[in-house]
């Protein structure tokens, strides 16, 4: 669509939410852009972090779609015996279930429940298919102390160090989904150290309301100055 309709010649500041997709807007925008960084805001409380070796669940939480690799995560889920849980629901939810009938189904939850429900769990998995934009619900799990498994060619990567505060798996692979999931399920000391380095990881510099709306004012002050 920019290609096509193309953008205004003044037209030069832009705000991303990730660098991921930094990198995938650049070459679609004009020569001279300059790019402002700006996480969207996560309203989480700092609380006592969450203990994922008690857990034995891992978590999906958004819509059961294609391109969100909801069924390649219950494909894993079939094929490993590992308990997962599904919270959300779309167009695809008969599909999966007839993948993946011995996992639990939630549906749309209100928002402290699905936090519980995070809590809860040994590791969110987010299997998504295409690029996302920054994939919050990562950083959210993070604030509370759990883990991620994460696509490795989602925006969510971002926040995996792999091996250190998550784990990275090949986009689209059940089977490397499965080995991720089995690792953690059969160790309860890494589940328990990668969330406590995703909750400190996270805590230095959380992005809250207060950060993104402090970002934003010196991002126009710049850009208010300059024109």
């Amino acid at each position: 669509i920019q290609e096509r309709a193309g953008m205004p010649s003044k037209l030069c500041n832009f705000i991303t939410v990730s660098k991921f997709s930094e990198n995938i807007l650049r070459p679609f925008l004009p020569d001279n852009s300059k790019f402002w960084s700006i996480e969207n805001p996560i309203d989480i409380p700092k609380n006592e972090q969450s203990t994922p070796s008690d857990s034995d669940v891992f978590t999906f939480v958004g819509r059961l779609s294609e391109e969100k690799g909801a069924d390649v995560l219950a494909q894993a889920a079939e094929g490993s015996g590992v308990s997962v849980r599904f919270v959300g629901d779309g167009d695809i939810k008969d599909k999966i279930i007839e993948i993946a009938p011995s996992a639990e189904y939630l549906g749309w939850v209100e928002k402290d429940k699905v936090k519980e429900y995070i809590k809860s769990s040994r590791a969110v998995v987010l299997p998504s298919l295409w690029y996302e934009t920054q994939g919050l619900v990562v950083a959210e799990a993070a604030a509370l102390g759990v883990a991620s498994i994460v696509s490795d060619s989602c925006a969510a990567s971002e926040y995996i160090v792999n091996g250190e505060t998550g784990l990275l798996f090949k986009s689209g692979s059940v089977d490397s989904l499965m080995d991720k999931m089995k690792l953690l399920e059969g160790d309860s000391d890494l589940a328990l150290e990668l969330g406590s380095n995703a909750y400190e990881k996270y805590w230095i510099n959380p992005p809250n309301i207060n950060s993104h709306v402090k970002g934003l004012v010196e991002c126009y002050k710049e850009i208010l100055s300059a024109s």
